[in-house]
């Protein structure tokens, strides 16, 4: 079943690996909806290059699917393509400067 998800980016897990085949790579983009409840949704990406960061606005198209494993069912939300609707804006503000510690700022 294929289906749309729109919503805020809340973070982007990455996993790497080697198989037979060669390297592979799956990026997990859980995505805040806007709905009553605010779910998470992961939906995931295998071996595709995505280019989101937290707090971007989205819309992904996946596929709902699901396997069973000795007696247990287990839900997939594969990715097939996501698209930023609103960029987040990121400052380029330099990190504050480090407070010089001395000897003398002892707190007992």
């Amino acid at each position: 079943m294929k289906t749309t998800i729109k919503g805020t980016v809340h973070t982007v897990e990455t996993q790497t690996g080697t198989s037979e085949k060669g390297e592979w790579k799956r990026q997990t983009v859980v995505i805040k909806t806007s709905a009553e409840y605010k779910n998470l949704v992961p939906v995931s990406f295998f071996n595709k290059d995505i280019d989101v960061i937290t707090g971007d606005k989205v819309e992904a198209t996946a596929f709902i699917g699901g396997r069973e494993y000795k007696g247990k069912y287990y839900a997939d939300i594969d990715g097939e393509t996501i698209t930023v609707e609103e960029k987040v804006q990121v400052a380029d503000t330099p990190p504050p400067a480090p407070v010089p510690v001395s000897e003398d700022d002892l707190p007992f």
